[in-house]
């Protein structure tokens, strides 16, 4: 509220810009200084379940090395950052 609703204005136009670009098949901007293996990791799962609240994703294992229970992370939702965090000294992850 202290900035008179250009947060709205703001949204909207990055909004209309993904718009733009999606039609026009471009890539998102910034996009070309992510790379799979660095940045992103690519893991195959698949949705074994699904309401409105969650998704719930099996992944496959990368490894032979598979531990043989399956290892569930609930975070409240203020910890989300902290428990995903790919830096690992900050990860609970780990």
């Amino acid at each position: 509220m202290n900035n008179g609703g250009a947060n709205l204005l703001y949204g909207i136009q990055h909004w209309w810009e993904d718009i733009q670009n999606h039609t026009l098949g471009k890539k998102p901007e910034g996009s070309e200084n992510f790379v799979v293996g660095r940045d992103l990791a690519v893991t195959p799962g698949k949705v074994v379940y699904l309401n409105h609240l969650i998704e719930l994703i099996q992944y496959s294992p990368a490894t032979d090395k598979v531990h043989s229970m399956p290892l569930l992370i609930v975070p409240a939702w203020f910890m989300v950052a902290c428990v995903a965090s790919m830096a690992s000294m900050a990860s609970m992850a780990s």
